[in-house]
């Protein structure tokens, strides 16, 4: 049985898929909620001929003949019927043809849509200067950025100028006049349109990814001119993105650079999609906001010490990417996996602090160490933890119930007093902050236990 392209561009959409991968020798699967699977009905292997017969159906001709005299082809098409696009990429590898195909809305989301805070809108008010959006791949930052843009061109009476590679969402003239150019089919590179945009009075520059040197030098330009320049960095974090930047440069300009980043930036949103229990994934965004305790560290080169600012900055909207979890996780179910994120981000802020962890092996024995890591700083203040709940028991510490299988802080100071365990609780998740006390804390994780001595011989107390 054989398959047509329309056949699986509709499983894809009708299944709410990210990403749809055909390649020679392996059945058609797609990516939801970042998962690959395989499209139910469908197990026959593709071969390189049947590949090229569906590129054939959706090819510009144009394209047709660089499938031999290209290693890969970039390009973004449109199913009305579908209300549907779709970002595609064809590569050549060991079996023969493939093909990476991004599902896009046919048109952009509004900000509302995405559940943003307010702070998404004001970077939109803006008038010049640089935001970037930051994030791994399939963290939504083309989405994000599409919905800034049609903010901008419902709300304002300006030129939007795009420059992407495709195109991806299609933006229409509402109140803005928007020209949207793409590599390779109305310009030769980011820096030939970059360097050609200052020449065509926009007000708001998007260019689709920072890749080499001379166009962030053109971005920072632009952005120092007059211009609101938004840009996507492929980084983990805020102060990830001003390294980025800085280090593209050679030695004798970098400290140039940091002061261009310095004056110019206004914030940077590095978000990631995280799972819902039963389905769906959800925006998390660490925000930084360019406050002048910022633009000096960027001077300084104290990029490390960015992250603190974040945490100190929540009364103007900054926030890290763990509290932004926390947040999520006090309206909606998130998988543990997120949790664990949460944690991630914790042990970052906290330059490379690990929690010595003791893990109960669930029938009441000593809990087994793991190898041997740093010492958390005190955790007396957000960000909170948060960690999944697969069953077990309940604790009280200190007059608080604890939901494990939960890490409790114990100080060196401060032993934990008064432990217990009792009770059977599954599917939940728990969010405790440690009310207090000094010193150096460490975490226990239990599993499956019962009775207050396996408790405290889990702690190895």
């Amino acid at each position: 049985m054989s398959i047509t392209i329309r056949e699986i561009l509709k499983y894809a959409v009708s299944h709410n898929a990210s990403d749809i991968h055909l390649s020679s020798g392996v059945a058609p699967t797609i990516r939801i909620d970042n998962d690959l699977k395989p499209i139910q009905g469908f197990d026959k292997l593709l071969d390189d001929a049947e590949i090229r017969s569906i590129l054939n159906a959706i090819l510009p001709e144009r394209y047709k003949s660089d499938l031999d005299n290209k290693f890969d082809i970039d390009l973004g098409f449109e199913d009305i019927n579908l209300k549907a696009r779709f970002r595609v990429n064809v590569f050549h590898q060991e079996r023969g043809l493939s093909v990476a195909m991004r599902y896009l809305a046919l048109t952009p989301p509004a900000l509302s849509e995405l559940g943003v805070s307010q702070v998404f809108y004001d970077l939109c008010d803006i008038d010049n200067g640089l935001i970037l959006i930051a994030g791994p791949t399939g963290s939504g930052k083309s989405t994000t950025l599409a919905a800034m843009i049609d903010h901008i061109n419902s709300t304002k009476s300006s030129h939007i100028l795009t420059i992407e590679d495709p195109i991806e969402y299609v933006h229409k003239c509402k109140k803005c006049l928007v020209q949207q150019r793409e590599i390779n089919k109305h310009t030769g590179s980011f820096d030939d349109a970059l360097r050609a945009a200052l020449r065509e009075d926009p007000d708001y520059i998007l260019v689709g990814e920072m890749r080499d040197l001379e166009t962030i030098r053109l971005a920072l330009t632009a952005a120092e001119t007059g211009h609101l320049v938004f840009a996507t960095l492929h980084t983990n974090s805020a102060a990830d993105c001003i390294d980025r930047i800085v280090d593209v440069f050679p030695t004798f300009e970098k400290t140039l650079i940091r002061s261009m980043v310095a004056n110019s930036l206004r914030g940077v949103i590095s978000q990631r999609l995280i799972k819902k229990i039963g389905g769906g994934r959800v925006l998390a965004a660490e925000i930084m906001l360019c406050t002048n305790a910022i633009r000096c560290l960027i001077r300084e080169n104290k990029t490390p010490q960015i992250y603190s600012a974040i945490q100190t900055g929540k009364a103007k909207g900054m926030k890290t990417l763990a509290n932004s979890i926390q947040e999520l996780a006090a309206k909606l179910g998130l998988e543990p996996a997120a949790l664990a994120h949460t944690v991630q981000e914790y042990n970052r802020a906290v330059q490379d602090g690990e929690f010595n962890a003791a893990v109960c092996d669930g029938k009441g024995t000593r809990g087994i160490e793991p190898p041997k890591s740093n010492w958390a700083q005190r955790l007396d203040s957000p960000p909170y933890l948060a960690y999944p709940v697969t069953g077990g028991i309940t604790f009280t510490f200190g007059g608080v119930e604890i939901d494990p299988q939960a890490r409790v802080i114990n100080t060196e100071d401060n032993p934990i007093q008064g432990l217990y365990a009792t009770g059977e609780i599954t599917g939940k998740f728990f969010y405790h902050n440690y009310p207090g006390g000094a010193g150096l804390m460490r975490g226990a994780v239990f599993g499956r236990i019962a009775g207050e001595n396996a408790a405290r011989e889990a702690l190895g107390k």
